[in-house]
């Protein structure tokens, strides 16, 4: 849970702001689906699509990432509620 709370960067506060929820949340969220916080499971996603992409298509894909793990994190009912 210490890990969830330490790893909140610019990632977390995005989706959080998109979700109307609270970082913390979003990486305790992600913890409970992934095992890892929302930063770590899209740079793993990201890492295993991104090949030799230049920087530029690395960042587009970063986004394109984030925005299916907030999908993902947003379907599942309950999930970003108070503990």
């Amino acid at each position: 849970m210490q890990r969830a709370l330490d790893g909140i960067g610019e990632a977390e506060r995005y989706a959080a702001r998109k979700l109307g929820t609270t970082p913390d949340r979003i990486n305790l969220a992600a913890m409970r689906r992934w095992g890892r916080t929302l930063a770590e499971e899209r740079d793993q996603r990201v890492a295993e699509r991104g090949g030799a992409a230049s920087p530029r298509q690395l960042q587009a894909l970063r986004g394109h990432v984030t925005r299916e793990l907030m999908a993902e994190l947003a379907d599942e009912p309950g999930n970003l509620d108070e503990e």
